[in-house]
C-alpha cells in the first residue's frame, strides 16, 4: 500500500510515496552516475527556481555532492518559474553536465512556488520526493538527516 509521508526537518520538507525502505534497497542500486530507467528512481529532488542564476550552479553543485554521497538512484527536477533573467541559461549548462539526472520544466510566465512545486511533484518517478529552495536557504546536505529517517511511519516524530 501506498502512503503519504511528510517530514519537516530543519526546513526541508520531504514528501515520500513509500514503496519500500530506501535502506533495504541502497545495496542493489547502481551507481547515480549510470543512467537509470524511472522505475529505478530511488529519490527525486524537486527545487523550483524564480530569477536564481547566480544560484544555480553552486547549488546544484553541492546538491550533485550530497547525492551521490547517499548511495541511491536520484533524479533531480528544476521548475524554472517564468523567470526573467539567465536563470534558464544557467540550467541548460548544469543539465549538459549532468544529463541524466537533471530535467528541467519551464514555465512561460511567473505561476508561484506552490505552482513550480505542483508541477515537479507531478513529474517526480522517485519513490521518495525531496524540495529544496532554488535560493539555497535549505542546504542540500540536510537532505542526507531526510533520507536517516524515512524508516518512520506517517505521523511518528523525527528525531
Amino acid at each position: 500500500m501506498r502512503r503519504l509521508f511528510h517530514e519537516n526537518i530543519y526546513g526541508i520538507f520531504a514528501f515520500a510515496i513509500c514503496k519500500g525502505s530506501l535502506r533495504q534497497s541502497r545495496e542493489s542500486m547502481r551507481s547515480v552516475a549510470q543512467p537509470m530507467s524511472a522505475s529505478q528512481r530511488e529519490l527525486s529532488v524537486v527545487i523550483p527556481f524564480y530569477n536564481e542564476a547566480a544560484n544555480v550552479v553552486p547549488l546544484l553543485i553541492e546538491l550533485r555532492e550530497v547525492l551521490m554521497s547517499l548511495g541511491v538512484c536520484i533524479e533531480v527536477i528544476c521548475v524554472d518559474d517564468g523567470s526573467r533573467d539567465a536563470t534558464a541559461a544557467e540550467l541548460a549548462v548544469v543539465a549538459n553536465r549532468w544529463p541524466d539526472i537533471i530535467r528541467i520544466e519551464r514555465f512561460a510566465q511567473n505561476r508561484g512556488q506552490a505552482e513550480a512545486l505542483r508541477c515537479g511533484f507531478r513529474f517526480a518517478r522517485g519513490a521518495w520526493i525531496a524540495m529544496l529552495d532554488g535560493d539555497g536557504q535549505n542546504p542540500p546536505a540536510e537532505l542526507a538527516d531526510v533520507a536517516g529517517c524515512q524508516h518512520h511511519t506517517p505521523g511518528s516524530a523525527a528525531r
